[in-house]
């Protein structure tokens, strides 16, 4: 971001060799400021006008669309880079309201498991993703155990099993994360690839680890 009296100009290249400044519209300069991160190593930053917060990941810069510039701050509990933030309404996870969510019931419970009077939500691998569990209680959601595994192979892949309950069901989910890489011209590419499988079931699961 560069900010002169004028203007404000964002940079969406890949490259730093080669920077491509865009400007960007719409913004009160005068009260344009960054939100602090809390962390030096975090891909992703927060800025905030008189009138909106913004949200950059190094390549876009957007609007976080119906967020409270007066109340929008880092959750207490955060896990990769502060990807987690909310306001007096709802929990934003990047630049997205998290629809139905409540901001004063919700909490970390444990792991990346999380919760409010409506929902269970599981952050997955890396931050990538942020997964409401469907049909799981949040009032009596419980943990049972969990299995992980850490496997090397062409790049990098985990998975976690995690055995939870509720005052319904028993419920083992699966998830995989990977790195699919690629030879393109004359540079690697990888593209994280995430899977999960849900299952419920009204017996309690044996402890064993699946493939997602």
């Amino acid at each position: 971001i560069i900010k002169n009296n004028n203007w404000i100009f964002f940079n969406n290249s890949r490259y730093i060799e080669f920077p491509s400044y865009k400007k960007i519209q719409n913004i009160d300069i005068k009260s344009f400021k960054q939100i602090d991160s809390f962390s030096d190593s975090c891909p992703f930053a927060y800025f905030f006008d008189k009138n909106n917060v913004y949200f950059t990941d190094s390549r876009t810069f957007t609007k976080v669309l119906s967020a409270s510039v007066n109340s929008f701050i880092l959750f207490d509990w955060v896990l990769w880079d502060n990807l987690i933030w909310k306001d007096k309404n709802a929990i934003f996870y990047k630049n997205k309201k998290i629809i139905n969510s409540d901001s004063d019931s919700f909490i970390h419970i444990v792991w990346n498991f999380y919760k409010d009077n409506q929902n269970v939500y599981l952050l997955s691998f890396f931050g990538k993703w942020l997964v409401i569990l469907d049909d799981v209680d949040s009032k009596t959601f419980s943990i049972n155990k969990e299995i992980s595994n850490l496997e090397e192979s062409q790049g990098y892949s985990k998975r976690n099993t995690f055995y939870f309950k509720d005052d319904k069901f028993y419920y083992k989910l699966c998830e995989k994360c990977w790195f699919n890489i690629s030879w393109n011209w004359n540079y690697w590419r990888e593209k994280l690839e995430y899977v999960f499988k849900l299952e419920k079931s009204k017996q309690e699961f044996d402890f064993q680890m699946l493939d997602a």
